[in-house]
C-alpha cells in the first residue's frame, strides 16, 4: 500500500552497444587510432518502487540501495498511475556480434592507413634525396630560386 508521504517511482537507464572505429579522436586532433564508442540501443527500467516525498528534481542525485549505485536524474515525468518516471544518466554498455565485427573493420582500416602512410614516406624520402642532389649543383646565389 502506498504511504501518504511517498510516491510511486520508476527509474530508467539506457543500454548502449559497444563499437570500435578507426580514425581521429574528436577530442584530440592528432590522435589517430582505434577508438571505442557506444551506440544507443534502448531504455531500460533500472528500479521501481516507492520514494518518499518530495519527488526528486532534475539534476539531483539518487542512491539506489538495491543496486548500490548513485545516479543523476536527467528528467522527471509525471506518470498516469500517480507516480513519476525518472530518466537517469545510468548507461549499461553491452557487447554483441557487431562489436567484434566493428573491431575487425577498425583494424583493417588501420592496416590500410599504415600502408598508405608508409608509401607516402618512401616517396617523400626519394624526393628529398633528389632535391638534395640538385642543390649541390647550384651556386650560392641560386638557392632562393
Amino acid at each position: 500500500m502506498l504511504k501518504v508521504d511517498s510516491h510511486k517511482a520508476v527509474v530508467m537507464g539506457a543500454v548502449h552497444l559497444k563499437r570500435y572505429r578507426f580514425g581521429r579522436d574528436y577530442k584530440y586532433m592528432f590522435n589517430i587510432g582505434i577508438h571505442e564508442y557506444s551506440e544507443y540501443k534502448e531504455s531500460k527500467m533500472v528500479w521501481s518502487g516507492e520514494l518518499e516525498n518530495p519527488p526528486v528534481e532534475e539534476g539531483e542525485k539518487l542512491y539506489i540501495a538495491d543496486l548500490e549505485k548513485t545516479v543523476i536524474v536527467k528528467s522527471k515525468e509525471k506518470s498516469t498511475n500517480g507516480g513519476y518516471l525518472y530518466r537517469t544518466d545510468l548507461v549499461e554498455i553491452i557487447e554483441d556480434d557487431d562489436t567484434e565485427k566493428s573491431l575487425e573493420e577498425a583494424k583493417k582500416d588501420q592496416r590500410e592507413y599504415i600502408e598508405i602512410q608508409n608509401k607516402k614516406t618512401k616517396k617523400e624520402s626519394r624526393d628529398e634525396v633528389t632535391v638534395k642532389a640538385d642543390d649541390k649543383n647550384k651556386k650560392w646565389y641560386q638557392f632562393w630560386k
